[in-house]
């Protein structure tokens, strides 16, 4: 018999001692509705209660957006946690103590070192907070009035000032925290001797991470003409500024109601469009957007507009994200400004009604790229050559399954085949040294585009694929994709047809589908020259045909590396729609009136939800 887990003993024990209706009713009015209690959902916006609570079985679930799970899956949730921080919340509020793991005396130090790093920084964070309330910093106070920053948002960003002097920090720091500064780079060591502070006359920005750490600090100058106008800590243990976002941590929870995140370059962009009720705000440190920081975003939002300065540097800063929202599969729009306008003053000078009309207003990001493309080089011949190279960046930064789409996509625009896109596109294929008695592979070869074995079936296609016998069913840039795949390596079907790959194919790839499964129970080892021998005259051959002339060059990588990405997508596809599928049983039930039934199918809808989200 297998003995328990303390892992699951523990989590078991957390959920029994955690009451939901009262974890939850400390964030949501809840009301008695026979057994059960309804609200508001907490997870976004609605003026009819559709949010249940069901002591029972100790979980929630919304009718409206589809939230559902138990009370570590609300933390999760409701405070933007992974799973373990949630469990940790929640242990500590049941007074139960978690494992801890055991950590090697190099683990423990480094731990020890990160904990104090932090200490200090919160300390010297309330150090330059106090000091902006003091008689001393009369001249940052009126800076931040000219700009309109209120007391209620100074506070809510923690804002303080660090005075002009060279050593305001020494006064307040003991010998050993010195030390640790000069380590986090607040405090600078001269190289003839002696120290000075980082920060000098200049609005202090406190940069918190997810869990409200101060991991370091940017500094705007009071001083016009104070060099450079922004300085942000440098890289420390703590610090990483590519992989964290000023005022996310005060932001999250209206990034996440409203779904989508207002990305801008600036400081006082971000504070100003909080002030004036764009909530759903944050910013990077200073540097182009980078892919981490998307992934901060990624979970709570629908889609990331770019709000931009209109110069040069701002359009240069949206063609520059482009490819990062290709890679992560995220929806990313752009709002450019007018010509000598940010987003601070804009909102200023404007208001908030017309912030929310621009974004309102802004462009897809891949049309936006495309757009400036065309404006800078035209769409005449050169013009279009001119605007396929530039786009090589873009398509070469999708993701594998999306790739396709977004060839797709831009060859449809420019008007050019969307195959020739994509071949034009593919990287070049590494060389490698040949092995003694290795044959390299020739029927992909550039030399020779259409692979050896179809001309030998097909003699009539010995100089060029022309007219093919039976008209080719279209395929979309997915069916394309699987398709290829499973001619060039039969040897994955089995894989493939497990994983629900006839769902997507539809049914024109029905008659390959039946030769594959019969050739391979025939012959386990079979290769795409002995599906095309057996596959009879018509569409489907025709189709094979054409995909291993003219598409079939694409997978000359790692095939069981494709193989992996494709199971990965066929995997996830299945669980949205299953999800998807509960979600219209349970609305079904709940107009039914059968409580038993939506129990269980909320059961069978987390299991979905969590693991499409790869929770353990």
């Amino acid at each position: 018999m297998a003995l328990p887990n303390d892992n699951d003993d523990i989590l078991a024990r957390v959920k029994a001692e955690t009451d939901i209706v009262r974890l939850i009713g400390e964030h949501v009015v809840l009301r008695k509705s026979g057994a059960n209690f309804m609200g508001l959902c907490p997870f976004h916006g609605e003026k009819t209660p559709s949010f249940y609570v069901y002591p029972g079985t100790a979980s929630f679930y919304c009718f409206g957006c589809g939230k559902s799970g138990d009370a570590i899956d609300f933390v999760k949730e409701y405070n933007h946690l992974d799973f373990q921080a949630a469990l940790r919340d929640l242990a500590a509020r049941c007074h139960i103590a978690l494992p801890e793991k055991r950590l090697s005396e190099k683990e423990r130090r480094e731990r020890e070192k990160r904990e104090a790093m932090f200490r200090l920084n919160g300390k010297v964070a309330d150090i330059f907070r106090n000091h902006l309330a003091s008689p001393a910093a009369t001249a940052a106070r009126d800076y931040l009035d000219k700009r309109g920053i209120g007391e209620a948002i100074r506070q809510r960003f923690a804002l303080g000032c660090a005075p002009p002097g060279g050593n305001f920090l020494d006064k307040h720091l003991s010998t050993e925290e010195q030390k640790l500064a000069i380590s986090l780079g607040l405090i600078v060591k001269k190289e003839n001797g002696g120290n000075y502070d980082r920060f000098r006359d200049r609005i202090i920005f406190p940069i918190f991470d997810a869990k409200g750490h101060v991991c370091g600090f940017g500094g705007r100058a009071i001083q016009g003409d104070g060099k450079p106008k922004y300085l942000n800590s440098p890289e420390s243990p703590i610090f990483s500024k590519s992989h964290l976002l000023l005022g996310f941590f005060q932001q999250r929870q209206a990034i996440a109601k409203t779904r989508r995140a207002v990305v801008v370059e600036g400081n006082f962009d971000l504070i100003s469009l909080v002030g004036h009720g764009c909530e759903e705000v944050a910013a990077p440190l200073g540097t182009a957007l980078t892919r981490e920081q998307l992934r901060i975003l990624k979970p709570l939002v629908e889609e990331v507009i770019l709000l931009f300065d209109g110069d040069e540097a701002g359009l240069k800063a949206a063609l520059r994200a482009a490819p990062l929202f290709l890679a992560e599969e995220m929806t990313g729009r752009v709002a450019i400004l007018p010509a000598g306008e940010d987003p601070d003053s804009f909102v200023r000078e404007k208001d908030l009604a017309a912030v929310r009309q621009l974004l309102d207003q802004a462009a897809p990001l891949p049309e936006f790229f495309l757009e400036q493309l065309i404006t800078r080089h035209g769409l005449g011949l050169d013009g279009k050559r001119l605007i396929v190279e530039e786009l090589k960046k873009l398509v070469a930064a999708a993701s594998p399954l999306y790739r396709s789409l977004v060839i797709s996509h831009f060859a449809g625009r420019l008007g050019i085949d969307a195959q020739a896109f994509e071949e034009s596109h593919r990287p070049e294929r590494p060389s490698r040294p040949s092995r003694r008695g290795e044959v390299m592979p020739d029927f992909f070869s550039e030399q020779e585009p259409i692979p050896d074995f179809i001309t030998e079936t097909m003699p009539e296609l010995a100089g060029q694929i022309t007219s093919l016998p039976g008209a080719v069913p279209t395929l979309s840039p997915e069916e394309r994709r699987l398709i290829s795949f499973l001619l060039l390596h039969p040897w994955s079907f089995a894989a493939l047809m497990a994983a629900g790959i006839r769902d997507c194919l539809g049914n024109d790839a029905e008659i390959l589908r039946q030769a594959l499964e019969t050739l391979l129970a025939e012959k386990p080892a079979a290769s795409a020259e002995d599906l095309l021998a057996v596959l009879p005259p018509g569409a489907e051959r025709a189709m094979a045909i054409e995909i291993l002339a003219q598409g079939g060059k694409r997978f000359l990588g790692d095939p069981q590396g494709e193989l992996d990405d494709i199971l990965l997508w066929l995997r996830r596809r299945r669980l949205r729609e299953t999800s998807l599928r509960l979600l219209a049983e349970i609305k079904k039930a709940r107009d039914d009136g059968n409580q038993p039934l939506i129990r269980q199918l909320l059961q069978q809808k987390q299991e979905a939800d969590r693991e499409l989200s790869g929770d353990p």
